[in-house]
């Protein structure tokens, strides 16, 4: 059993504490997976208008018995609460990761009413103990404890180097302190950048490079927008590709080279290829161009094997459990919830549970929840 518990349904905040007990088979069967850290996955949802990017998730350790959850919707909101039979790593990489905006593991239906159904090959008995091990509560909040919108003019400026929004008062005072002080000397050293990407893409003969006003437009374009756009078109000096063999497959190295001599022979005469060739050859003579020329080429066939073998011999799986086995080193070995002196406050025995922080034992008023508490009162969430 896990029961979730709330001081009162009918908030007055937009972050409020809440707090969970379990019972022993609960803590019985984290041992018998060995769960050396039992961790917490919240999930707030609102009851009206859901969509999956308007979740709000967090992944908070057992032992804290309490942990705060932001509300980004007025109304009705559902929180949703169970506890990972997974390490502390797997559960937030499972439940915390997103793509595109939502989450990438679902927990909830597709129209956020319920949990989302059990898999087909699950048996009832697992559904029933997986029931067991979850809870959910409703409640309402008003439109009044969100905070109120900066002003648009600002917000461009604030939220410029951010592609989300802040989460809260707290995250867009960070921002504004940023942009007020280490951003300006950013955006010019951003400005720096685009005006030598421009000057490149001219001496490489960029098809794209009439889009130069995009460089001079940092606000609306991003540097990668922007090169993109500008580096898009090819270069006068490459014929454009026949559509015939645009989405053609290299099947080997040797078609590789033999494609890319036949297609780039011609960016020898580019201005970016010239001028330094013409510039060594008056200075020091054609001698020292071709040992310059030597020791380039030898530099890129030696840089270029040292990446394949690096690739092939550190691909993602080795990398993840290279960082699982480092995480490893520092997970404590003792199941703390096997003691029964540090589970009196844990396990669900009928009566009231701490459901405030100054209610949990001394040991258990952590700096973290000390923080959070004080955060709930001076940074109101911004509603989405």
């Amino acid at each position: 059993m896990f029961e979730i518990h709330v001081a009162d349904t009918d908030v007055n905040s937009g972050t409020i504490p809440i707090s969970w007990c379990v019972d022993k088979s609960l803590l019985k069967k984290l041992e018998e997976y060995r769960v050396i850290n039992p961790q917490v996955v919240i999930c707030v949802a609102p009851v009206n208008n859901y969509h999956e990017k308007k979740e709000y998730r967090k992944v908070v350790p057992l032992k804290d018995l309490m942990a705060y959850v932001e509300f980004r919707v007025p109304g009705k909101n559902r929180i949703y609460a169970f506890v990972s039979l997974l390490s502390k790593q797997s559960t937030e990489n499972d439940y915390l990761s997103k793509n595109y905006g939502s989450y990438s593991l679902s927990v909830l239906s597709w129209d956020g009413d319920g949990w989302k159904d059990p898999d087909s090959s699950s048996t009832d008995e697992d559904i029933e103990k997986e029931d067991k091990h979850r809870d959910v509560v409703t409640v309402t909040v008003p439109k009044g404890v969100f905070a109120k919108e900066p002003p648009e003019w600002e917000k461009r400026w604030v939220n410029h180097l951010f592609r989300d929004k802040p989460e809260d008062q707290c995250s867009y005072r960070r921002r504004r302190l940023l942009a007020y002080t280490i951003q300006p000397l950013l955006g010019v050293l951003n400005m720096l950048i685009r005006l030598v990407f421009l000057g490149f893409s001219l001496l490489l003969g960029c098809r794209n490079s009439k889009n130069w006003r995009q460089v001079f437009q940092p606000l609306t374009y991003t540097l990668p927008d922007t090169i993109n756009e500008v580096m898009g078109g090819g270069t006068y000096f490459l014929r454009p590709e026949p559509e015939v063999y645009k989405n053609r497959e290299v099947e080997n190295f040797v078609e590789a080279v033999v494609y890319c001599a036949r297609r780039g022979w011609s960016l020898v005469l580019t201005p970016i290829a010239l001028m330094p060739l013409v510039l060594i050859t008056l200075a020091h003579g054609w001698q020292h161009t071709l040992y310059c020329l030597s020791i380039l080429l030898a530099s890129l066939v030696v840089l270029a094997v040292a990446c394949l073998l690096a690739a092939l011999s550190f691909s993602k799986e080795n990398r993840q459990d290279a960082w699982y086995w480092w995480c490893g080193l520092f997970e404590d070995d003792n199941l703390w919830y096997a003691n029964a002196s540090e589970v009196t406050h844990l396990v669900c025995d009928g009566t009231d549970k701490p459901r405030k922080v100054n209610e949990l034992p001394r040991k258990h008023r952590t700096v973290k929840l000390r923080f959070s508490a004080f955060k709930s009162k001076v940074c109101r969430p911004f509603s989405s």
